[in-house]
């Protein structure tokens, strides 16, 4: 594993580490590990998320471009039909 020092940390950010770590039980350490795995976590999502978008943005156009496109409603009706 890495290891990462972090010169001139501001007091003030340093005693919330603290208190966070404390109030988790966890070691400042341990906390700020935590911390920068939510944040991972958070970035993740929003990646997933604009793929969607863009996904959805594709179908739309495609959609756009044919004639006649079945609904979401029609769609369903189809598949339940075929599983009659």
């Amino acid at each position: 594993m890495a290891t990462l020092t972090i010169r001139n940390l501001p007091d003030e950010l340093h005693e919330f580490l603290k208190e966070r770590a404390r109030m988790n039980r966890r070691s400042v350490n341990q906390e700020v590990i935590a911390e920068l795995s939510e944040i991972t976590k958070d970035a993740d999502l929003s990646a997933k998320r604009k793929q969607w978008e863009r996904a959805n943005r594709l179908v739309d156009e495609m959609r756009a471009g044919v004639k006649d496109f079945p609904s979401l409603q029609e769609i369903r009706d189809a598949i339940e039909e075929g599983r009659k």
